[in-house]
């Protein structure tokens, strides 16, 4: 890289990080209306458990891989053009395809999260043709597949899978720890998730289809002239974002994070997805970071004396500094 482009990154980073600060100050003014007397407290709760308990470290570790492929699979649509906002849906069907190898077929963890991606990747190219078929907004598409995958799953999970011995099929077809401590122990799901973020990252920096993808979501007519298949490639980011999300959904599931309803943990994940993926300017290897600080977030939530959804809050203003940063600079950069 150059010294412009070191430069450039450098400062998009500290904007990122402002956002962020910005969030969290918003957060501390709640904490201050609701409760002034532990409002330190809450501020500390949210922000440091996550990194510096043992038990917030074990469960950053484990939202931190679901985290990136949410943040790398709306940031990689986003660049197309297309507003992935079907990440949760796509999550939840990667979970239950991923629950139903397991349980059915009692399949090994690596063939199971191939289902889930596969699966993930069919929801999200549904979303991907009802767009240029019928010429609906690409929201709305998303959106009302979600609502379809969280009830048809819900449905699925309890009538269904409720007759089988779950825990047992689940702990069969569970996902290996890369590396176990005394205090907490490092999940296989992570550095799969860094391999994909740094492969994606190659991809669209060297290769002719990360090129024409990031021209196509910048200047469609100007790539439509010069003779890039813009439609074609729009609907492979959209296929392979919703193989992230559906990757993301099977790796939540056999990791053990099934202690928390799917309908909770695939709406948290897959909405943050946007604001990780913004606060980066959707580059694949500065979502690595953004979704570390999202999953302490989350991990420090869970031992708030505030409502856990104060974190759901600072990243709510987040994603809303994000789109401003987005609006004023444009919002394909960075690639």
């Amino acid at each position: 890289m150059n010294k412009r482009t070191v430069r450039r990154s450098i400062w998009k980073a500290m904007r990122s990080i402002a956002v962020f600060l910005g969030g969290a100050a918003f957060c501390a003014l709640i904490f201050l209306f609701v409760n002034p007397q532990e409002t330190v407290q809450g501020i500390e709760a949210l922000l440091l458990p996550g990194l510096f308990s043992e038990e917030g470290v074990q469960k950053t570790l484990l939202y931190w891989p679901l985290l990136i492929l949410a943040g790398v699979s709306f940031g990689l649509s986003w660049k197309a053009g297309f507003m992935n906002a079907g990440i949760p849906g796509q999550f939840t069907v990667g979970s239950l395809l991923a629950m139903a190898a397991a349980l059915l077929f009692s399949l090994p963890w690596w063939i199971c999260l191939a289902v889930a991606a596969l699966g993930g990747a069919a929801w999200g190219a549904l979303a991907g043709l009802l767009k240029p078929r019928f010429l609906l907004k690409e929201v709305l598409c998303a959106v009302m597949l979600n609502f379809i995958a969280l009830y048809l799953t819900q449905w699925l999970w309890e009538d269904v899978f409720s007759g089988i011995g779950e825990n047992a099929f689940l702990q069969q077809s569970a996902i290996p720890a890369l590396w176990t401590g005394a205090s907490f122990s490092v999940p296989m799901g992570l550095p799969i998730a860094l391999v994909l973020c740094a492969a994606l990252w190659a991809v669209t920096r060297y290769a002719v289809f990360g090129y024409e993808l990031r021209a196509g979501g910048s200047n469609k007519e100007a790539a439509l002239r010069a003779g890039m298949q813009v439609d074609r490639n729009v609907s492979l980011a959209v296929v392979l974002s919703g193989g992230f999300a559906g990757l993301a959904g099977g790796i939540c599931l056999l990791s053990g994070l099934t202690d928390t309803a799917l309908s909770v943990i695939s709406n948290q994940m897959g909405f943050l997805g946007i604001p990780v993926a913004l606060l980066s300017f959707c580059h694949p290897l500065g979502t690595v970071f953004s979704a570390l600080a999202a999953a302490s977030v989350c991990a420090g939530s869970e031992c708030l004396v505030f409502p856990w959804e104060a974190g759901q809050i600072l990243f709510g203003f987040a994603l809303l500094g994000a789109a401003v940063l987005y609006r004023k600079k444009g919002n394909n950069q960075g690639g």
